[in-house]
This record gives C-alpha cells, sequence and structure tokens, in this order.
C-alpha cells in the first residue's frame, strides 16, 4: 500500500525528481532573463533618437521577448507540478489535473478582440492654437 501512495521512494528516484525541478526553475530563470534582454532591446531600438530602425526589428524583439516569457512560465508551472511529484504521484496527478484546467482558463479568451481603425483625418490646427500658440499641429498625437 505505501508504493502506491509514495511510488518508488529509491535514491535514484529522489534525484532524478530533484535535477528535474532544479533543471525546470533553471529554463525558467534563464527564460525570463532572455525574455528581459529582448524586452530591454526592443526598448532601446523604440527610444533610440533619429535612428531610424525599420519597425520589423523591433516587432521580433518584442515577439521573441514574449516568447521567452511565456516559455518561462510554462517552465515554473510545470515545475510546481513536480514539486508535487515528491509527494507521491497521486499528488502530481491531482496537480497535473488541476494546472490543466487552471491554464485551459488562462490561454482562452472570450472576449473578441479590438479592431483597431485609425482615424483619416488630421488634428485640427484651432486645437493646437488653443493649447500653444507655436505647437506645430503635425506633431499632435491623432486623437
Amino acid at each position: 500500500m505505501k508504493d502506491i501512495i509514495y511510488g518508488n521512494t529509491s535514491v535514484a528516484t529522489a534525484s532524478v525528481k530533484y535535477i528535474s525541478i532544479l533543471f525546470c526553475f533553471m529554463l525558467g530563470f534563464m527564460s525570463f532573463v532572455q525574455s528581459t534582454r529582448y524586452f530591454l532591446h526592443a526598448s532601446f531600438l523604440i527610444s533610440s533618437p533619429d535612428a531610424g530602425v525599420p519597425t520589423s526589428y523591433v516587432e521580433k524583439a518584442v515577439i521573441r521577448g514574449s516568447n521567452f516569457w511565456s516559455l518561462g512560465l510554462r517552465a515554473h508551472y510545470f515545475a510546481a507540478t513536480l514539486l508535487l511529484w515528491i509527494f507521491g504521484p497521486i499528488p502530481m496527478l491531482v496537480g497535473s489535473i488541476s494546472m490543466v484546467i487552471v491554464l485551459h482558463f488562462l490561454d482562452t479568451n472570450s472576449t473578441p478582440l479590438l479592431h483597431y481603425c485609425p482615424s483619416a483625418k488630421p488634428p485640427s490646427r484651432h486645437m493646437s492654437r488653443a493649447v500653444s500658440p507655436g505647437l506645430d499641429p503635425m506633431l499632435l498625437p491623432q486623437l
């Protein structure tokens, strides 16, 4: 009965459990570091004055940062389930099923996405002069 509840409790199995948990946490940490690196790179690309950086470079950096962020989160979710493996296969099974349910609700989008439609008309001149008489109306953001 003890083997059913706790599973295999040998030293080799325990070291496999601890090494796999350590690997998942290290993968998550390194993914978060890479995510920060790519987001900072995108921030530098956006904020560099008069650089003429194509938007595709910024887009690639942001997408790669988002992918690494997602990988880091998934590694930590998986490591949480592996932590339950220390206590046996039954807590791991319960944790895995509950993690699948939680991730199902976190990953689905029930609201439709907002469709962006930029306005075609430029800002009016009288509005910019009311704010500041010397301000060029073409420098104002479109409202």
